[in-house]
C-alpha cells in the first residue's frame, strides 16, 4: 500500500527527518484534489484527474478563499510550510476541511485532520519547515535527483522549493 510521508526540513541545508508516515497515500493530495475539482471544476466524485491541468491554475485564483489555495499548495511536490506559518495552516487546514466537508468522503482516508494535530506538535529536533512526500509510488522530491552513475542521490536543490505562503 502506497503512503506518504511528512519530513522535517531545514531550507537551504541538507538536513531533512522523517516525522510521521500515513498509510494510503490517497488520504492526502487527492482528497484535496477531490474536494477542489469537484467544488470549482465541476468534476465528478473522484473526477480530479481528468482536471489536473486547470486544478493546479486555481491555487493562484485570487478570487478563491485564500485556504483552499493553500491547502492546493500544500499537494505541491516541492512546496513547504515553514515553522512560522504553522498556526496558519493548521487554520487554512480546518476552514479548508469544514468548507469542503460535503466533498470529502467520511468513510475514506483522510490524513488530513492528523497532519494538522503533527504541524502542531513538539518535535526534538524543531524543524524550520515541514514539507510532505504525498505517495510512496513515486520519486521522494525531499531526497533530490538520483544520479545513476554515482549510484546515489544529489543534493537537493532549494532554488526549486518555495514556502506555501510565498506570494499567496
Amino acid at each position: 500500500m502506497s503512503s506518504s510521508t511528512v519530513y522535517g526540513l531545514w531550507p537551504g541545508q541538507e538536513k531533512r527527518i522523517q516525522l510521521r508516515v500515513y498509510k494510503n497515500a490517497w488520504g492526502m493530495a487527492p482528497v484535496v484534489w477531490n474536494a477542489l475539482a469537484q467544488h470549482y471544476l465541476k468534476a465528478e466524485p473522484h473526477g480530479w484527474s481528468q482536471h489536473m491541468d486547470h486544478l493546479w491554475d486555481l491555487a493562484d485564483k485570487t478570487s478563491l478563499p485564500r485556504c483552499d489555495r493553500a491547502v492546493l499548495r500544500m499537494t505541491f511536490d516541492t512546496r513547504y510550510i515553514l515553522a512560522t506559518d504553522v498556526e496558519r495552516a493548521i487554520n487554512d487546514i480546518a476552514l479548508f476541511l469544514h468548507a469542503h466537508k460535503h466533498l470529502i468522503d467520511d468513510k475514506a482516508a483522510n490524513h488530513w485532520p492528523t497532519y494538522a494535530w503533527d504541524l502542531a506538535g513538539q518535535w526534538q529536533d524543531a524543524p524550520k519547515a515541514f514539507g510532505v512526500h504525498h505517495t510512496s509510488v513515486s520519486e521522494n522530491p525531499w531526497e533530490g535527483p538520483y544520479d545513476e552513475t554515482l549510484d546515489k542521490h544529489l543534493p537537493f536543490d532549494w532554488s526549486i522549493a518555495a514556502s506555501v505562503y510565498e506570494g499567496l
